[in-house]
């Protein structure tokens, strides 16, 4: 298992129990549900993660067409680049 170094929150988390936290991994951004942080967590590529992000600033977020695929382990779903 890839371990995060340091989990962060969105400067815009207002306390209420809806957000996700993201952290840098050697092989991965990690993205995990702040209600269940030891539920395990989802790895996501750095290539997809970028897109990702620049799909979310641009406002044309579409997981379809980005063609990221994932597999479930243990203790988290890891990214498969395609």
């Amino acid at each position: 298992m890839d371990e995060v170094v340091r989990w962060r929150t969105s400067t815009r988390t207002q306390g209420q129990g809806q957000c996700v936290e993201v952290g840098a991994a050697r092989r991965g951004i990690g993205v995990r549900d702040t209600k269940h942080r030891r539920g395990g967590y989802l790895m996501v590529c750095r290539r997809k993660w970028r897109a990702f992000v620049a799909d979310l600033k641009s406002g044309r977020l579409s997981g379809s067409e980005s063609g990221a695929g994932a597999f479930l382990s243990s203790t988290a779903v890891r990214c498969r680049d395609s």
